[in-house]
């Protein structure tokens, strides 16, 4: 599946907003920082804090329908463990072994908003569907695009 737009690459799905960017960028800031957190946080911990980041920040970036909901639900994960984790800290532990947690949670809550104005902007703009029209036009189909409201349908 391929888009014509001056805005996406042609290994997108769709175009990417400002705000996805900023929460791509975000989830892999937090899937780098993962590598900082294995002495703090336990080691499945550390892992998952790598890898299912980075999976969501493909989709993110790629475009996918519904990844910016999905980013959001694992950057608000990323912050609440941070959290958890950054309490549960034993008195007398060296500062910077809370470092890499700080940064998860700062660096989460800023790629959380981001992903929520994204996901709102998103559903204020609407996708457009594309409808091909196979009526008689010289042998050729027309291709027509429209958006999609989904607060402006009417039900009959």
């Amino acid at each position: 599946m391929s888009i014509s737009s001056p805005n996406a690459a042609p290994w997108q799905l769709s175009e990417g907003s400002a705000a996805s960017r900023i929460t791509a960028a975000a989830l892999i800031a937090v899937a780098l920082d993962s590598a900082f957190a294995w002495r703090v946080v336990p080691v499945v911990l550390s892992i998952a804090f790598l890898i299912i980041p980075l999976l969501v920040a493909i989709r993110v970036i790629r475009g996918f329908p519904a990844a910016l909901l999905a980013a959001a639900v694992t950057l608000g994960a990323v912050a609440v463990l941070a959290g958890v984790s950054f309490t549960n800290l034993a008195i007398g532990q060296p500062t910077n072994s809370a470092a890499p947690l700080i940064v998860a949670g700062i660096v989460s809550v800023v790629g959380l908003a981001a992903a929520i104005a994204g996901w709102l902007d998103e559903r204020r703009r609407g996708r457009v569907v594309i409808t091909i029209d196979l009526a008689e036009s010289g042998g050729f189909a027309v291709a027509r695009s429209r958006p999609r409201r989904s607060h402006n349908r009417t039900y009959r």
